[in-house]
């Protein structure tokens, strides 16, 4: 863990201990709040090179593909067992820099290591080795960066927020599909030194955009949030009688493992869907990826501004119906003009369920257990990460012989849209009458 640091304290950001848990956070708006999500961008860069170009590395190891599908695939169970953890114990943690700040301080040079270090060992137990600390580090540093948002960010900007989020995430990602697969052929560790360097640049940009925010807020909280529930020290029992007793987070953490599913299971096969598919070149299928992923970066700087607009539940309840059908189509055909024509639509709806879920999560939880709800939230993904690439090439395999035309992997939409659409009930379910849509009020 990074030592206790020194910053500045700007006399606005700390509200005084009787005001309450709202007004002690920072009020953070336009650039500030866009550079809060700047930590996306290097670890979406980094966790994309991981699942989309070591799998190149690996295969100098080993021909077994379902070696390489646990190796990348290990990303779901780290998921599933260090966020809550993690995230509970950055509730509990008191430092002169807060208690979310040193786990990501603490995180960062592992990560770093591990992903510049991947390409140089020679043997493929060194590189799982390395993915593991890779995995460990990521999850313990996202817990407590995701928990910060409800820490600082207005009820009033939680989908702009969110979009800013969104933002940095697309940028990353569409960075690892395009860049990636350039810079691996310029010199194979290229990929992974420029995503180390992406997690180190984000986090500092971070720390100089907020670093002040967070000292000032957890300076506010001392006062009132020592004699925190004692109950919340029991990070197992809490996780669990959150999911237990809160229907509407319950709901949405449901909800938010099958929209991961159906992104995962398209993240792992879209490519090969393409190329071995649909016939289409390595240099044409990975710029028809980046042309979706460039449309929903750009969508995500406006969603966010959408759902402050319309409300956060609402938004996502219309887009998630017609993201849903969407994805059916490729299912059906493989006209290239169908699938094109569809594809706008379904890259801005991608763009809303990608940016705005944890928007929802915002103010759904007590103040003490953001780090705990945070966690949750990283559980759900995990399933979701697990569940899709398994179910997806499970379908693949069994309905071959009825999707001939593209060796199978057409059958991939099957999984990607029918996760998507069977979010509606649970999503339908979160409430709304405030609670959670008090986040998204209209903003003038």
């Amino acid at each position: 863990m990074a030592p206790p640091c020194t910053l500045p304290v700007d006399d606005d950001t700390v509200a005084p201990a009787a005001a309450g848990r709202t007004d002690r956070r920072a009020p953070l708006a336009g650039a500030r709040l866009l550079f809060m999500g700047a930590p996306n961008f290097g670890l979406a860069l980094s966790i994309g090179v991981v699942t989309t170009v070591l799998p190149v590395l690996l295969h100098r190891y080993t021909d077994s593909s379902t070696i390489v599908g646990l190796i990348i695939g290990g990303e779901g169970v780290f998921a599933v067992a260090l966020p809550v953890l993690v995230g509970a114990l950055s509730d509990r943690t008191r430092t002169r820099i807060g208690g979310r700040l040193p786990y990501m301080l603490g995180a960062t040079p592992l990560a770093v290591a591990a992903l510049v270090l991947m390409p140089f060992v020679g043997s493929l137990w060194a590189i799982c080795l390395l993915v593991a600390v890779f995995y460990v580090a990521y999850f313990t540093y996202y817990p407590p960066y995701n928990a910060l948002y409800p820490d600082l960010v207005p009820p009033a900007l939680a989908g702009r927020s969110q979009g800013g989020q969104a933002f940095w995430r697309g940028l990353g990602l569409a960075g690892s599909v395009v860049g990636g697969v350039l810079l691996v052929d310029v010199w194979h560790p290229l990929p992974f030194i420029v995503a180390g360097a992406a997690i180190t640049a984000s986090t500092a940009v971070f720390c100089m955009a907020v670093g002040r925010r967070i000292v000032g807020v957890q300076a506010g909280r001392r006062a009132t949030d020592d004699a925190v529930d004692d109950a919340s020290v029991d990070t197992l029992r809490v996780g669990l009688r959150l999911f237990r007793d809160d229907a509407s987070l319950r709901n949405l953490l449901l909800a938010n493992a099958l929209w991961e599913m159906s992104l995962a299971a398209l993240r792992s096969f879209v490519l090969l869907w393409l190329v071995t598919g649909i016939g289409l070149s390595y240099p044409k299928a990975s710029l028809g990826i980046g042309v979706v992923a460039g449309v929903m970066v750009v969508s995500s700087l406006f969603v966010g501004q959408l759902g402050d607009r319309v409300g956060v539940h609402r938004t996502l309840e219309f887009a998630v119906v017609f993201y849903g059908i969407g994805l059916l189509i490729p299912g059906l055909t493989t006209n290239p003009w169908a699938v094109g024509a569809v594809m706008p639509f379904v890259a801005t709806g991608g763009a809303i369920v990608n940016a705005l879920p944890y928007g929802l999560l915002i103010e759904a939880v007590p103040g003490h257990s953001h780090g705990v709800a945070a966690g949750l939230f990283s559980v759900s993904r995990g399933v979701g990460v697990v569940a899709g690439p398994l179910c997806a090439g499970i379908v693949i395999d069994l309905l071959d012989p009825w999707y001939g035309s593209t060796h199978g992997y057409g059958a991939m939409w099957i999984i990607v849209a029918g996760a998507m659409l069977l979010s509606i009930p649970f999503l339908r379910r979160v409430q709304v009458d405030g609670r959670v849509d008090v986040i998204a009020p209209d903003v003038a």
